[in-house]
């Protein structure tokens, strides 16, 4: 009976070792995780929400879940094998996605929340990624990876320690928790690299663009000085959109909309604005002489004037003229919508007839096509 009880007893502690190791396991993959997406994008949140950048919280609300589901899955596989060789290569593995989500989510993340958010833009191409955008993803994918072969090793240690802390009756201590905090600096050290390779350029041009309106019109630069003329459209609050961005160049485009209803678009080389244009002046005038196009039976083209700031392609040219027949001669020109490098302007000839323009880019801009309002 006595070799019978041990025999027992051994088991169930070995079960309920088993069962500490997966959940400290898992629970340290969902701390590495959260701790390495707020360090990821914490700051860059807080920088861009007093930019006054559209989608202040989108890296967050979009790549942090996705983080979390790594975790979680690379600590549930390193904990239900509970062998060291195991958990290396799940954390590989799982380093490896957390990089590949961290250089994805500032395009790919912002442009699905734009798409879940504004039905009229789903499909288009928002965000996009170039050579240097990918490069980068992949090369911070590759770092965290690497990391995450010594995350193995200390998640599997800190498994066995949650044990040796844990209660009599088998189950997790307030020791057994806090041990997992151990691994904190290993998620924190790829996150500040992280944001230095995908985030920091995108969030410098944004905030070159925010402090030069904080200081207009005290500001004695170049930049400030193209802005003069339309001071008194110039108000405290506005929204910046990252429309362009070059990161073999270090050069973007952003625009500050004012809730004055005026719009400037401002280039950025390095950290430095170099210029402003009166982007909601342009835009206006742009739809003025599509329309005029449009309405007038015409050889010459008023939208040519602007060749040097606006891209027209002959199908969408000819598809306006083809709508002569339902266009109005009076209407009233009005900006519906701007996200990322998109605008979308409306023409309404009446309530029930409302043309849409969208206009894309910045150097120059592109007119990728218009339609009737459903």
């Amino acid at each position: 009976m006595a070799g019978g009880s041990l025999l027992q007893d051994t088991q169930f502690r070995d079960r309920e070792a088993s069962r500490v190791a997966m959940l400290a396991s898992v629970a340290g993959g969902f701390f590495y995780a959260l701790v390495f997406g707020l360090t990821l994008w914490g700051y860059d949140t807080w920088v861009l929400s007093r930019c006054r950048a559209e989608l202040t919280w989108g890296k967050l609300s979009v790549g942090l879940p996705l983080m979390l589901a790594i975790g979680l899955a690379a600590g549930a596989i390193a904990g239900a094998a509970h062998r060291a060789t195991v958990s290396v290569l799940a954390w590989m593995g799982g380093g490896f996605a957390l990089g590949l989500v961290g250089g994805w989510t500032p395009y790919g993340g912002y442009g699905l929340l734009t798409w879940l958010a504004e039905p009229r833009l789903r499909g288009l191409p928002l965000y996009p990624m170039g050579p240097a955008e990918i490069t980068r993803m992949w090369f911070l994918a590759v770092v965290v990876g690497c990391v995450g072969a010594a995350v193995g090793l200390v998640t599997q240690l800190l498994a066995e320690k949650a044990w040796d802390l844990a209660r009599p009756d088998g189950r997790m201590s307030g020791a057994s928790w806090l041990v997992l905090l151990l691994c904190a600096p290993l998620a924190i050290l790829p996150g500040i690299a992280g944001d230095d390779i995908a985030n920091r350029d995108l969030r410098g041009y944004l905030r070159a663009v925010h402090d030069l309106m904080a200081a207009f019109p005290a500001s004695d630069s170049i930049a400030a000085a193209t802005l003069e003329p339309y001071r008194e459209a110039i108000s405290p609050e506005f929204a910046l959109h990252l429309v362009e961005y070059d990161l073999e160049l270090s050069s973007a485009s952003v625009d500050v909309a004012f809730d004055s209803g005026f719009t400037a678009r401002c280039h950025v080389l390095g950290g430095t604005v170099a210029a402003c244009q009166p982007l909601s002046l342009r835009l206006n005038a742009w739809m003025e002489a599509l329309l005029t196009d449009a309405l007038a039976d015409s050889e010459t083209l008023s939208v040519a004037a602007y060749a040097d700031q606006l891209v027209v392609p002959a199908a969408v040219q000819t598809w306006l003229t083809d709508q002569r027949g339902r266009m109005r001669a009076e209407y009233r020109i009005a900006p519906a919508l701007q996200r990322d490098g998109w605008v979308i302007m409306e023409a309404t000839f009446s309530p029930a007839l409302v043309l849409e323009c969208y206009f894309s880019g910045a150097t120059p801009a592109v007119l990728d096509h218009c339609q009737w309002q459903e």
